[in-house]
């Protein structure tokens, strides 16, 4: 059974929060499938064509850094890797 870790992710600008369960991948980094991007995206900020956030709708100082995982063949985020800060 694969390891996971509850994580937090906040918008300061729409007073907004979601969390998930990501997966703990061997190197220590977190992983959020393209589902649980795209939920934490609708909770975080469901409006079209708002800028307020980043990659996940995040806004504000966040626990993890985030970074997006493309798929260059389909042109799409598949997920994001979290990194905890220190």
């Amino acid at each position: 059974m694969a390891k996971t870790q509850m994580i937090g992710i906040s918008n300061d600008f729409h007073a907004a929060a979601s969390s998930a369960r990501a997966k703990v991948l061997r190197d220590g980094r977190l992983y959020l499938s393209q589902g649980q991007v795209a939920r934490i995206r609708r909770e975080l900020c469901g409006l079209d064509g708002c800028t307020c956030g980043g990659e996940l709708g995040e806004r504000g100082r966040q626990g993890y850094e985030i970074t997006p995982d493309y798929d260059t063949r389909l042109g799409g985020l598949r997920g994001a890797y979290l990194t905890a800060r220190v």
